[in-house]
């Protein structure tokens, strides 16, 4: 009878877990390994949990102390393993990854502004958690009072000592195998508490894009050779370099670039003013942050990116530059996403601060303000900003083109969108965009009056776009579908900056972009960046782009056409468009495309496949 009971108390728990792990392994694409991994953690803290109940049955005896006590005990472990699961179906539908720990500390640091954000009630939920907490409470409580395990066992079962005894030594057999915990790389397994304590090793080959332990580590031993061997040239110019990077940016949706809506009519007035502006649209590595930030920086593509990338910073930092990066969101804790800035000067980001919400970009604007003039040293800066991301904060007076609402439970659960949504969605991004504007506008002027325009190159763009429902999708970190990789190419050379001599391929990636910017500077790339720079006026060629298992390129060998072909190297499924013709991606042309090319195409896919775990073998790089 005692086991029995024993048993039944853990059916609630049970149930909860195999609600997640059926999620997780369908959601993240996990292997169906991680469910015995997970259980394993779980039995370990399970055991503690028995052990501590045990003994304190054994202590306090029967009746209400002890019902307070197991329900002191239960309840709070269950209710934090309820938010953890909650939190990470959340994160692996938004951005395709379990959060990490430290993620998870800082947004509720900033939960307020985190459900202003949102446009959600903050004390609508925590009343609902509360109200959840007290009525398990009451349930465990009185669960105890009428059928404890613990109590059938002390002392019919058990006398007092020897069942503090057993309890203490569970307790402890426990405590030994959570110790190792950290020692265990079972985050290389895809187990989801692993993966949010320590995300740096499970990154390689656990989250979006995975790849091998191996060969990252031979990926870094190139990269440490090649920031060796790397010499500095003499300069032909010294212009400042400002790059200001905004999160989920689409090309086609600033006016800029031919919206209907006036969504970037400042940014329109200083390009017209400054002259010299080169104004496009390319195309990201992928579509989600830290790939896209680490092709910018670094130019290399997806499956070639090193966990620490010998970056444009670092380069111009060899030549008597100055790096700095202030950025709006949490940078430092996000997968390993500082190693994609290199050394620098100084690096401030949204979760180095407590006066603004982490993601709000008056923080940017604050610490700018503050900065010093420019002293005529060289500078390197890059901004980030998040006013267009659904996390950013949304700001006042921008209340344009009609009702709008937050649309991040339209990522989490896109079969919900109905015309409204949709409509409300698209007026909030459009909004993003236009306050993005307003601070581009208020950044450019602060640095002109401290100096740093004098002689400087500017870029915008975006590190990856955003779906607004054109195929069935919210977000980012899932497609690559047009609407997900096209970010905008804005060059404005100002002051003393050399004209650019550009002219523009029919595709232009962000492996380009650094490379760019060196010759635009006098300045030979490190060997092993991809890109190539746009002043050497690039014909026909293939341009990678990867996210997760969709891998594909852009083949712009034949004239006047623009196939785009991509294919899920899990399912097999494939398609490819001509965007000249089909800029929507509307028409699947593959049954048009000859044998040869699609095999052309598949064997570059298959050589580029790496990072989706399915590439070749690392002895071959």
């Amino acid at each position: 009878m005692p086991l029995l009971l024993l048993i039944l108390s853990w059916i609630p728990l049970a149930a909860l877990s195999g609600m997640f792990l059926t999620l997780y392994v369908q959601v993240s694409g996990a292997p169906v390994g991680a469910i015995a991994t997970h259980l394993a953690v779980l039995a370990q803290a399970a055991l503690f949990v028995l052990g501590l109940r045990l003994f304190l049955t054994a202590w306090l005896g029967t009746g209400r102390l002890v019902a307070v006590a197991g329900a002191s005990v239960s309840v709070p472990a269950v209710m934090l393993l309820g938010l953890f699961y909650l939190a990470t179906i959340v994160g692996l539908r938004t951005w395709n990854r379990v959060p990490s720990v430290e993620m998870m500390a800082a947004y509720v640091a900033h939960s307020p502004d985190l459900a202003q954000a949102l446009g959600i009630s903050l004390w609508m939920v925590l009343s609902l958690v509360v109200a959840v907490f007290v009525l398990s409470w009451w349930i465990t409580y009185h669960q105890i009072l009428r059928n404890d395990w613990a109590a059938r066992w002390t002392p019919a079962v058990l006398s007092r000592k020897v069942a503090m005894l057993c309890g203490t030594a569970s307790m402890s057999i426990a405590a030994i195998l959570l110790a190792e915990f950290p020692y265990r790389d079972w985050g290389l397994e895809s187990e989801p508490i692993s993966l949010a304590a320590y995300p740096l090793r499970g990154a390689a080959i656990a989250q979006n894009h995975a790849m091998s332990q191996f060969r990252m580590a031979h990926l870094d031993a190139l990269e440490a050779n090649d920031k060796t061997r790397f010499k500095p040239a003499t300069l032909a110019h010294r212009s400042n370099i400002v790059v200001i990077v905004v999160d989920a940016l689409r090309a086609d949706r600033m006016s800029l670039l031919g919206y209907s809506r006036p969504t970037t009519p400042l940014l329109e007035k200083f390009v017209q003013r400054s002259k010299r502006a080169i104004v496009a649209n390319m195309v990201a590595v992928c579509s989600e942050s830290s790939c896209g930030l680490k092709a910018l920086a670094a130019s290399r593509y997806l499956d070639r990116q090193p966990s620490a990338p010998f970056t444009l910073g670092e380069v111009l930092r060899r030549h008597g530059y100055r790096s700095h990066f202030v950025l709006s969101g949490d940078h430092a804790n996000f997968y390993g996403l500082r190693s994609a800035y290199g050394e620098a000067d100084s690096f401030f980001d949204g979760s180095l601060q407590t006066a603004y919400y982490l993601n709000d970009d008056q923080l940017v604007l604050h610490q700018l303000q503050n900065a010093a003039p420019w002293d005529g040293v060289p500078v390197y800066l890059q901004i980030h900003l998040m006013s267009a991301h659904p996390l950013g904060r949304r700001m006042p007076g921008f209340d344009r083109f009609g009702p709008s609402a937050n649309y991040t439970r339209l990522v989490i659960n896109p079969d919900t969108a109905d015309e409204k949504s949709k409509q409300t969605a698209s007026n909030y991004y459009d909004r993003g965009i236009l306050q993005t504007d307003h601070f581009i506008h208020n950044i450019l002027e602060v640095l002109e009056a401290k100096g740093y325009l004098k002689n400087t190159l500017v870029l915008v763009t975006g590190d990856h776009g955003e779906a607004m429902g054109e195929h069935g999708e919210y977000g980012h970190s899932r497609g690559v579908w047009e609407e997900s990789l096209r970010v905008p190419l804005i060059l404005i050379a100002l002051g003393a900056a050399p004209t650019l001599d550009i002219k523009l391929p029919p595709v232009v990636s962000q492996v380009d972009i650094a490379p760019t910017l060196l010759r635009s500077l006098g300045i030979t790339p490190p060997v092993l960046w991809e890109g190539q720079a746009l002043q050497s006026q690039p014909s026909g060629r293939l341009v990678h782009f990867q996210q997760g298992n969709l891998l594909g390129v852009y083949d712009t060998r034949t004239p006047e056409k623009i196939y785009k072909h991509w294919r899920n190297v899990v399912t097999g499924e494939m398609f490819t468009f001509e965007l000249r013709g089909d800029p929507h991606e509307r028409e699947d042309v593959s049954s048009l495309i000859s044998a040869a090319r699609k095999s052309e195409w598949q064997a570059v896919i298959h050589e580029r496949a790496a990072a989706a775990g399915n590439g070749p073998d690392e002895n071959r790089w």
